[in-house]
């Protein structure tokens, strides 16, 4: 089976987590947008959710929280089973222009966290946004690291890390995980 794994900046990994954190918040993200959707028909469901880096983001999280944030900079934190998907579309004759209503962008805002300025320059190349919903998270108690997950790669990119551990089947070898991917990507559980 495979699982999803989800690069998120530390502000709004935050925001997913506070709550199962008993941290008390005004706000809670229980969507994640994203231009691109998970479709294979062996993916679990689950998101396991890669905290980035991003200093900027994470000097946005209140100064209080930043010290308990911190453990999960570049670490895997938890997982989420997404047990349903929106789909917003673009106008057809305009871009710009999405097809929702002003209570569907109210309704957008409150759980993605965002504001309608920051979801538009987030969708200005793309004809679609995927809201990822958010339910029964997991917190682990001990973040992960990257190369404790592993996905496929083409073997022709193939490194040679390790011959004993290494499962290559129809041109393509499992490997641990090195670097977060940009987005999203596709792990094996």
């Amino acid at each position: 089976m495979k699982s999803v794994l989800i690069s998120i900046q530390p502000y709004y990994v935050f925001l997913i987590i506070a709550k199962a954190m008993g941290w008390s918040i005004d706000k809670e993200k229980t969507i994640e947008l994203r231009t691109t959707r998970p479709r294979d028909k062996n993916w679990n469901n689950l998101v396991e959710i890669y905290c980035s880096k991003n200093k900027k983001s994470f000097n946005q999280i209140p100064k209080k929280y930043q010290p308990l944030m911190q453990r999960f900079l570049g670490k895997v934190v938890g997982k989420w089973l997404c047990n349903k998907i929106d789909s917003y579309v673009a106008h057809e004759d305009n871009k710009d222009y999405w097809d929702l209503s002003v209570k569907e962008w109210e309704d957008l805002k409150q759980i993605s966290c965002l504001t309608i300025p920051q979801i538009l320059d987030y969708s200005e190349h793309s004809d679609n946004l995927y809201g990822l919903h958010i339910s029964d998270l997991k917190i682990y108690d001990k973040p992960k690291d990257l190369s404790e997950f592993k996905h496929w790669v083409n073997d022709k990119d193939y490194d040679g890390w390790n011959e004993q551990r290494t499962k290559i089947v129809k041109g393509f070898v499992l490997r641990p995980i090195t670097r977060p991917f940009q987005s999203w990507g596709y792990i094996e559980v």
